[in-house]
């Protein structure tokens, strides 16, 4: 069994990226893999400490439970063995990136991946890919970064992975986010609701929500796609 790993990542491992990380197990078992490949979601925390238990409100808020998590710190040996780190907020971006920068290529925060993956699933760069695959000759050209995209491959484990390289490729390119509703966290974060208030589970709780089931829609449309 050839495995496609995701770690999230939060600051103490005990709320968002515990969420983030049983939502993603949910919704990633929904996901047409070939026979011979899985997607295992882990989690951990750029100042998290051993063995604390997962709050469990933002979970609550999702309809999950996650009753054996123990946190863990966030380490250069977990970030070199993913195929891709999910965050939530662009700070953890960048603290991961200190510890592992050969890894940064793999590493978003979670509304961002989101927000890149949905524009790379519903317009020009799986169309293209998809007529690569088909045999078709397209044209590099600078003007227009979908002709640079690779051919779609033929297995779900190499689409995967051929979607976080177009993750990477998006930086820049892709529309920028909307304005954060709140001057205390950026438009590619959600909320910590144990700094900011604990009355920000239930928003942090709706914002992985959105986050993942724009990732998981926009991962489907990649395997599911026929050249």
């Amino acid at each position: 069994m050839t495995q496609f790993s995701i770690v999230t990542v939060c600051t103490m491992n005990i709320c968002r990226s515990p969420a983030a990380q049983e939502a993603l197990t949910v919704r990633s078992a929904q996901w047409q893999l070939d026979s011979s490949a899985s997607v295992v979601v882990t989690s951990a925390g750029t100042h998290a400490v051993d063995g604390s238990p997962a709050c469990p409100h933002t979970l609550a808020a999702l309809g999950l439970d996650l009753p054996g998590h123990a946190s863990r710190p966030l380490t250069t040996e977990i970030l070199n063995e993913a195929d891709l780190v999910v965050t939530a907020a662009e700070s953890h971006v960048s603290e991961a990136i200190l510890l592992a920068p050969t890894v940064r290529q793999r590493i978003f925060s979670l509304p961002q991946a989101a927000r890149y993956a949905r524009w790379i699933a519903n317009g020009p760069v799986l169309s293209t890919a998809l007529a690569k695959a088909r045999g078709e000759t397209i044209v590099p050209d600078f003007k227009h970064p979908e002709t640079m995209t690779d051919p779609l491959p033929a297995d779900s484990l190499g689409r995967l992975h051929w979607l976080v390289r177009e993750l990477d490729a998006a930086r820049g390119v892709a529309p920028e986010a909307e304005p954060s509703p709140d001057r205390r966290w950026g438009a590619n974060d959600i909320p910590d609701p144990h700094v900011l208030g604990s009355e920000l589970h239930q928003f942090a709780a709706e914002s992985i929500d959105e986050s993942v089931a724009t990732l998981g829609e926009a991962v489907e449309l990649v395997l599911d796609s026929q050249p």
